[in-house]
């Protein structure tokens, strides 16, 4: 055999001899195959007690005007399940307040003992006159310093317009708008359009305010006016913190 075709065969004979080279792994075939599915984990409702107090009633209320030097009241507030009182009713000190339904200044109808008494632990009542010049002023206050800073604590303010731009000429809507407008109210405000509180304003002039409890009884009344704002509050933070 000639020398070129020994060597040859040499060498194929030596390569079938050594071990197979192996490949580099891979980072991506090696390993269980990645989910990128989210696991659902399925968790047991927590069961949280209904909570009567404090009570928010407009969506707009800015949280960092609460007052708080007026503690909440012992106690988690009336009953939701509760009925307003039977008569008989009154206007006078003492007596429970009948439940009136008027027309409001959007066109719908204002229920004293609707929604919005259910869970009120007190209720002011302002019976005013569109012609009064110092009553928008007034209101104005009512709406600064008592509707924003105890509305938390479940007092609600209920505006009353008994007359319109003169005296004994009924307000109309539109009236009312612009009346809530100047005095930047954000209560609910009805219309007095058949005289149904007029025994409330017989003797005492305008502006009135009328504090009832939670049982609609009145606890207090009086003359608005820029003195009696104060009495107002002193009256509130009494019958709030009473059992």
């Amino acid at each position: 055999m000639p020398l070129r075709l020994l060597f040859a065969a040499s060498v194929v004979s030596l390569a079938g001899c050594l071990p197979e080279p192996t490949r580099p792994g891979s980072r991506f075939d090696s390993g269980p195959p990645i989910s990128f599915d989210v696991v659902q984990v399925e968790v047991a409702p927590v069961d949280r007690p209904p909570v009567d107090r404090p009570v928010i009633l407009d969506a707009g209320f800015d949280a960092t005007e609460v007052a708080t030097d007026r503690p909440l009241a012992p106690g988690d507030g009336p009953d939701p399940a509760r009925r307003y009182p039977p008569g008989p009713y009154g206007t006078l000190m003492g007596a429970v307040v009948q439940p009136f339904e008027l027309a409001d200044c959007a066109g719908a109808t204002y229920r004293f003992n609707g929604p919005d008494w259910v869970p009120a632990r007190a209720t002011v009542m302002v019976l005013t006159a569109g012609y009064c010049a110092d009553c928008v002023q007034l209101a104005r206050s009512i709406q600064n310093e008592i509707a924003i800073p105890y509305r938390p604590l479940g007092v609600r303010v209920v505006g009353v317009l008994v007359d319109g731009a003169s005296p004994g000429d009924p307000p109309t809507p539109a009236f009312c708008q612009q009346w809530i407008f100047q005095g930047g109210i954000s209560h609910p405000m009805a219309l007095d359009l058949g005289a149904a509180l007029r025994d409330f304003t017989a003797g005492f002039p305008l502006p009135q305010w009328v504090l009832t409890d939670e049982d609609g009884r009145i606890r207090w009344r009086a003359q608005g006016s820029a003195a009696t704002v104060a009495t107002l509050r002193a009256q509130l933070d009494a019958l709030l913190r009473s059992p």
